[in-house]
């Protein structure tokens, strides 16, 4: 099975679990997208958590992606948060599996994702992203398109 998330233009709907640094769990949703160009992809994302104690937090992630060359199993991406700053990263496919590796541009922050194909419409997703040695998150999720 070839993959399709961040391979096919197409829209992916997701929910999961997001544990916070003390181990606090809120569930959350969203949708992620990706678009090809010819010199770049383009895979946006809009997740919300849904704490039982306060408002709605919606984050929003825009990375920019070099195409995977011909034979290659790796290639390098960039995106710009306001909390993070500049994120330099790398997707690497394992088998069923792309990872992603990235870093701030002030090495303050370090982030760790895996997803793995389920099956053509649907991938798991596991990640962490730590300040320096302390995580400040983790998460789990599900993502479908149709």
């Amino acid at each position: 099975m070839e993959h399709t998330f961040f391979f096919q233009e197409r829209e992916w709907t997701g929910t999961g679990e997001y544990v916070d640094g003390t181990g606090g769990k809120i569930p959350f949703g969203g949708t992620a997208r990706t678009v090809h160009t010819e010199d770049l992809w383009f895979h946006e994302g809009r997740m919300t958590l849904s704490p039982p104690d306060g408002p709605p937090l919606t984050f929003e992630n825009r990375y920019e992606i070099v195409p995977f060359r011909e034979g290659k199993g790796e290639t390098a991406w960039t995106s710009r948060n306001p909390s993070l700053g500049l994120l330099t990263g790398r997707l690497v496919i394992v088998s069923e599996a792309v990872l992603s590796f990235c870093s701030s541009e002030n090495g303050g922050f370090t982030g760790h994702e895996v997803f793995v194909q389920l099956d053509g419409v649907t991938y798991g997703n596991w990640g962490t992203l730590f300040r320096g040695n302390e995580r400040i998150s983790s998460w789990s999720l599900r993502l479908r398109c149709d």
